[in-house]
């Protein structure tokens, strides 16, 4: 495959991949709540973390994983572990807001609201939530059928074209809204709205916690 035919095949994987990055969850949740302390990097540093998951799924579909994630008992277990993860961090982002605990002043360096930083929290809230896996387990492994296809065959080159054609959508995405929440954190939150948005991630997360386990125990049943 010529050069143009390479660039036009990771345009349709970034594309495809930046349509599931648009949608809400757990990990805008987290890159909004850290943007709002540490402005443009929380964006970056939050994917960078997502990369780090996702380089293992990447190499693990391409070892054969993507059949394991589809079993039932696989993605209820995720469910269940999943939400947990995102319930607890949804409770300690709440209370920390409900109690006043954040703050623009120099007292973010002293917050409590997740402590583990936003390269960790893109591992957690990646990990956390069951939707990634499915996403990967059917979309993630058509992508990756269609570039192996297209190109016939498959190298370090060509997983690395394809890795980074799906990463530079989390990327471009999850940084303007860091950026954007960052200028703002500048120029227009006062203390409350600021607690606020702080406030609404950690209820987000335990709504998705919630759904997600829910989601999970009623999988068992059926």
């Amino acid at each position: 495959m010529d050069l143009v035919g390479l660039l036009t095949l990771a345009m349709t994987v970034f594309i495809t991949s930046l349509s599931g990055a648009l949608m809400p969850g757990p990990v805008l949740i987290i890159t909004v709540s850290e943007a709002t302390k540490r402005g443009f990097i929380a964006g970056p540093l939050v994917v960078l973390g997502h990369v780090v998951v996702e380089s293992i799924i990447i190499a693990g579909l391409l070892l054969g994983l993507g059949t394991f994630l589809q079993l039932k008992p696989v993605l209820v277990t995720i469910g269940i572990l999943g939400g947990a993860a995102l319930t607890w961090m949804g409770s300690s982002i709440l209370k920390a807001s409900y109690r006043k605990q954040v703050s623009l002043s120099n007292e973010l360096e002293k917050v409590k609201t997740v402590t583990y930083g936003p390269t960790i929290s893109g591992i957690i809230t990646s990990l956390s939530n069951p939707y990634f896996f499915l996403w990967w387990a059917t979309i993630g492994i058509g992508l990756l059928s269609l570039f192996i296809r297209s190109v016939g065959t498959i190298n370090l080159f060509i997983a690395l074209l394809f890795a980074i054609s799906h990463w530079m959508s989390d990327l471009i995405w999850y940084s303007g809204i860091s950026f954007s929440i960052g200028k703002g954190k500048q120029k227009l939150l006062s203390e409350k709205t600021y607690r606020t948005i702080i406030g609404s991630c950690g209820l987000f997360l335990l709504m998705f916690g919630a759904y997600f386990v829910l989601d999970a125990l009623r999988a068992t049943l059926t």
